[in-house]
């Protein structure tokens, strides 16, 4: 039906487009999830490495403990890592949390938009009139469709016929379906 009132291109057009705009906003996600990331991963290793120059010198300098009063060990730069280890994966573990609200934010917002603009859509093409040269307002057309002897095969078996000598009439408004 698209192609029978001339719209296909301008169809194609808009769905291009649709697909155009999508694909640089998911291009733009993905750079910015990979720099978080990135950031992430090198704030991470930033840690460990003061975690274990700041821990190695607290041995070699034989130092106590701030609260304890009591030689700081191995032991104890150890438990320092697994507590920036554990600290940094509650970190990335909340901004996963914040990517799936982000993204479930947009999804709701899309979904809006969408069906504000189906609402807008639908009240300017009942308020537009379709005419082309020479014809009359295609809405006011109220047509029968009339098949008379109609044979079809489909290409990949021409020999079987999907309809063979069909005849039939469709009213205006009517939903007919061939099974």
């Amino acid at each position: 039906t698209v192609k029978a009132f001339h719209l296909e291109q301008e169809e194609l057009d808009k769905y291009e487009e649709e697909l155009d705009t999508v694909r640089k906003n998911s291009i733009r996600g993905k750079v910015f999830l990979g720099l978080g990331v990135g950031s992430i991963l090198c704030i991470y290793c930033l840690m460990y490495s003061l975690v274990y120059y700041y821990g190695s010198s607290l041995l070699a300098s034989k130092a106590t403990g701030f609260f304890s009063g009591k030689l700081i060990t191995v032991g104890d730069v150890t438990i320092a890592v697994f507590c920036i280890h554990f600290g940094m994966r509650g970190i990335s573990m909340i901004m996963a949390c914040t990517k799936m609200s982000a993204d479930g934010t947009t999804a709701a917002t899309d979904m809006i938009n969408a069906f504000q603009e189906a609402t807008s859509y639908q009240k300017e093409e009942s308020q537009k009139t379709l005419f082309f040269e020479g014809c009359e307002d295609l809405r006011t057309i109220k047509p029968n469709i009339k098949f008379n002897m109609v044979s079809f095969s489909y290409p990949s078996s021409q020999h079987t016929k999907a309809l063979d000598n069909v005849s039939l009439e469709i009213r205006a408004n009517e939903t007919v379906a061939l099974v």
